[in-house]
């Protein structure tokens, strides 16, 4: 257990070091409506991890019923939050500290469990409840990340990006039946199981992920006017919203130049080109005479190591997959994570980006968004059939 108390006691560093420099009105403020206000985020983190893990454990809570609706997010949509309100930020941080500090008191190896890799029948077994709570402090951390790009501010401890690699050309993925779905990580969420095979007709997919040059490729090319490109619904939010570039691109007497955080530079051609919607992606692909990969072909493209460690960690790429549960599918421990989002409202990314903490980075992790978001670091690939 002193490994999973390492991970924990890192994860919280990190969470802190992101709001350290920040004043407290910085904190409290909502930024943008599809962002929480950044003190609600570590309020819920530490709430979260207070109702789920403490209450596994049997040990006492440290929040009253009040502050559990406060930081419940069906309760409260991202939009809303800027109406609540929130304790003192002193009171927010004690909270997160003490709720952490009862849960590393009450690691004990009689309650880990044997880490058989195996889908957990309780929240103790495989220690699968101390596996929830920190890679849900690390999915939030990433949400941290994501509105501090939206507030354009500098810090030294932001981390650093995907580094400039890309190689052109396609990996040919061969017909067959493939295993999908987490089938080794004790901690894998419930929508990634049961593992089950699928049969793939034979498949070429790009050795990496669209680059920004490519990008700029298709907006010299008018693809951002050509309404036979794009989806219905995504040409109307094109038309709508004056799309005409990624988020955070802007065009001057210099040429094209993307803001990260409070930095304004010139684009890097072969970096990922990211902050792109899955209606820019699914247009760009179909402008290549191509398309967006289905997540199980991105799946089994990542298992074979189609494109090597480049599939993970870079950007978090759109598939042309809605969010649907796997067959046999069961929730687990709460119908809120994952069952509440099935359906066709919500396309399906895969990979992991730079902001993505290590032990999310599998290639069965399933990420969901609507199709319409772009403040998440996610770019693309393309694919085409044999």
């Amino acid at each position: 257990m002193e490994k999973i108390a390492s991970q924990l006691v890192k994860a919280r560093e990190e969470t802190l070091q992101l709001l350290s420099f920040l004043p407290d009105q910085l904190l409290r403020v909502q930024h943008n409506p599809l962002m929480s206000p950044l003190i609600w985020d570590l309020g819920h983190i530490a709430n979260f991890e207070d109702q789920w893990l403490l209450g596994a454990l049997g040990h006492p809570r440290v929040a009253s019923p009040s502050l559990d609706a406060l930081y419940n997010p069906t309760l409260h949509p991202r939009s809303t939050r800027a109406t609540l309100a929130l304790p003192a930020t002193p009171d927010i941080l004690a909270y997160a500290s003490t709720v952490r500090e009862r849960t590393l008191e009450g690691l004990d190896d009689r309650v880990a469990g044997r880490l058989s890799g195996t889908s957990p029948a309780t929240l103790l077994e495989n220690a699968y409840v101390y596996g929830m709570a920190l890679q849900h402090e690390h999915q939030h951390r990433e949400t941290l990340l994501a509105t501090l790009q939206l507030m354009e501010v500098a810090s030294p401890l932001l981390p650093v990006q995907a580094p400039v690699q890309h190689a052109g050309g396609e990996i040919e993925i061969p017909e067959g039946v493939y295993q999908v779905g987490n089938r080794s990580d004790p901690w894998a969420y419930d929508n990634e199981r049961p593992p089950h095979p699928v049969q793939l007709d034979g498949f070429w997919i790009d050795r990496c992920s669209t680059s920004q040059g490519e990008f700029l490729e298709f907006i010299k090319d008018n693809g951002y006017r050509r309404e036979n490109l794009w989806h219905p619904l995504g040409w109307s939010e094109c038309q709508a919203s004056g799309l005409g570039a990624p988020l955070f691109w802007s065009l001057g007497t210099q040429g094209w130049h993307q803001r990260s955080f409070s930095e304004v530079q010139p684009l890097v051609p072969e970096k990922p080109v990211q902050h792109i919607s899955w209606y820019e992606a699914d247009a760009y692909a179909r402008w290549k005479g191509k398309r967006l990969p289905t997540e199980f072909e991105w799946e089994v493209a990542a298992d074979r190591g189609a494109s090597g460690e480049e599939m993970l960690g870079n950007v978090w790429e759109w598939t042309d997959s809605n969010f649907l549960p796997y067959p046999g599918f069961k929730a687990f421990p709460y119908r809120d994570y994952s069952e509440a989002f099935f359906g066709p409202d919500y396309k399906v990314l895969r990979g992991g980006s730079w902001a993505t903490a290590n032990r999310l980075r599998r290639t069965s992790f399933r990420n969901w968004d609507y199709p319409i978001r772009r403040q998440i670091f996610a770019g693309f690939r393309c694919a085409r059939n044999a």
